[in-house]
């Protein structure tokens, strides 16, 4: 049979084969299956010498080799001309190849169908044909049907891709989202527009003290006070707003009935139309937080009484670290010793150390401090200008709860004053005791003195006026005047000292 004998008939099987690649394309699920079966149906048809589907780009040029039919086969230069023109044009493009192949030595008739997605070239569908009538209206109309519908095919297939790919990820997102809230600590809520829980996290029921599975569906104004559901509605009005607030809000906790205190963070919610059709909300509880605060301000308030009483405090004090060097100092120590707070922080208490106690002295006292035992004692020390004062001071180390030393506290008192007034009252007493001592032997001298001058002035009433010894006892008497007089003379001045006749003590 001649070769156009064999080809006859085949304008009808070409029609046939395309009809089934229309009922084909409308049913198909995959773009790759697609372009497969498309290229297998040309193939099983026996009217098409040849069926690829190639790959384009956005421009139309070809980017891929052939998807099914013959993939070894590279296109030719007259394949690539005719397949670009279909692609530019968008239409369908039939050429004759004359004795283009060894199968057909007279002609081929080439049929080019550019396959879009929307406005994009996305493929090629090459179909060719040795029948002599290939080539006429009729094929031409139901392949430009076939172009349509694979176009539409295309892009039906590509938008479900991407809708099932943008599902699949909002799937994923949506699981990524829900781990994270079940999993934070934090409570998370929405709520509908008449604040019933439609959706809670186990932090969140935590929170309320309820079982799990049990806040959703409970209202929010039941969890709160009696006394301060107008405030939760306040803060509920601004989400009718569209405003988004952080505010403090006690609630009860179911468990066991206690108060707690939490931070609120609410936002408004809308649907796909803009209505406002809830609230989402985060809690977290801040109770033990705001316990902690008071604590603190009550520490801060007492430490500044501490303070405050430690700056007012008549003694000086001196704190230290470990290492002796000095941390605190209060104004007494400042004024006692003439150095100024900033000249003291940081160094070490000897800049007080007069020298007036030995090597042996200092170690007693560390020794004593460092078994975490207070050393109590009198210290000579040196103020700034180098003059020296004295001090009952005791010095006590400062513990952590496991009996580390962490500081050690030192209390002065100056008793330089004091001292010298003891010194002072020490020696009046001696002065006193003497005194009386004199003055008792003053007393029996006198008494002596009296018994010589009464008998002197006796005598000389009875001698005569010439007598040689009235002179002698005129001598006796003024001696015995001079005599009465010393006793006087002998007793300790104001100033504590001895004044006599012949000598001053």
């Amino acid at each position: 049979m001649s070769y156009e004998a064999s080809h006859a008939s085949r304008p009808g099987l070409a029609k046939a084969a395309i009809f089934g690649m229309l009922e084909f394309s409308a049913r198909a699920t995959g773009i790759d299956s697609l372009c497969r079966d498309l290229c297998r149906l040309a193939a099983e048809a026996g009217v098409f010498e040849a069926g690829w589907m190639v790959d384009t780009d956005a421009d139309g040029n070809v980017t891929g080799s052939s998807i099914a039919g013959d993939a070894s086969r590279p296109l030719t230069a007259f394949q690539l001309e005719i397949g670009q023109e279909a692609a530019l044009s968008g239409r369908v493009v039939m050429r004759v190849e004359a004795g283009g192949r060894a199968e057909t030595p007279e002609k081929c008739v080439w049929a080019v169908l550019p396959v879009f997605c929307g406005e994009t070239p996305r493929a090629l569908l090459f179909l060719s044909s040795a029948a002599p009538d290939f080539l006429d209206t009729t094929t031409m109309r139901l392949l430009t049907a076939l172009q349509a519908n694979l176009s539409a095919t295309v892009l039906r297939l590509t938008e479900q891709e991407r809708m099932l790919e943008t599902e699949s990820q909002l799937r994923a997102s949506e699981k990524r989202f829900r781990v994270l809230v079940q999993s934070l600590g934090e409570g998370v809520g929405v709520v509908d527009l008449k604040e019933r829980f439609v959706f809670v996290n186990p932090a969140a029921e935590r929170i309320f003290g309820v079982e799990n599975g049990t806040l959703v569906g409970r209202c929010l104004v039941d969890l709160v006070p009696p006394g301060e559901f107008e405030l939760l509605l306040a803060n509920t009005e601004k989400r009718r707003h569209g405003i988004t607030s952080a505010y403090e809000h006690r609630i009860i906790r179911q468990s066991d009935g206690a108060i707690r205190d939490l931070i609120i963070t609410a936002s408004p919610q809308y649907d796909a139309q803009g209505l406002h059709t809830g609230n989402f909300a985060t809690f977290r509880d801040i109770t033990d937080s705001k316990e902690i605060e008071r604590e603190i301000l009550a520490n801060q308030v007492e430490q500044a009484r501490l303070t405050s009483a430690l700056d007012q405090a008549g003694e000086s004090i001196i704190i230290t670290d470990v290492e002796g060097a000095i941390q605190y100092v209060n104004p007494a120590l400042e004024k006692i010793s003439q150095y100024s707070r900033e000249e003291v922080i940081g160094r070490n208490p000897r800049i007080l150390k007069s020298g007036q106690h030995s090597t042996d002295f200092f170690k007693v006292m560390w020794e004593t401090l460092l078994r975490g035992e207070t050393w109590s004692g009198t210290l000579i020390n040196k103020r700034k200008d180098g003059t020296l004062y004295n001090t009952v001071t005791t010095i006590s180390p400062v513990k952590t709860p496991d009996g580390t030393i962490m500081n050690f506290v030192a209390v002065s008192r100056d008793v330089t004053a004091e001292l010298l007034l003891r010194d002072q009252l020490n020696h009046s007493q001696k002065m006193e005791s003497v005194g009386r001592l004199a003055g008792g032997i003053a007393h029996d001298f006198n008494n002596l003195l009296m018994i010589i001058q009464t008998y002197t002035e006796l005598l000389q009433s009875r001698l005569p006026q010439d007598e040689t010894l009235r002179g002698y006892s005129e001598q006796i008497l003024k001696a015995a005047e001079r005599g009465r007089a010393s006793p006087g003379r002998c007793l300790p001045s104001a100033a504590g000292k001895w004044s006599l006749p012949w000598c001053s003590i």
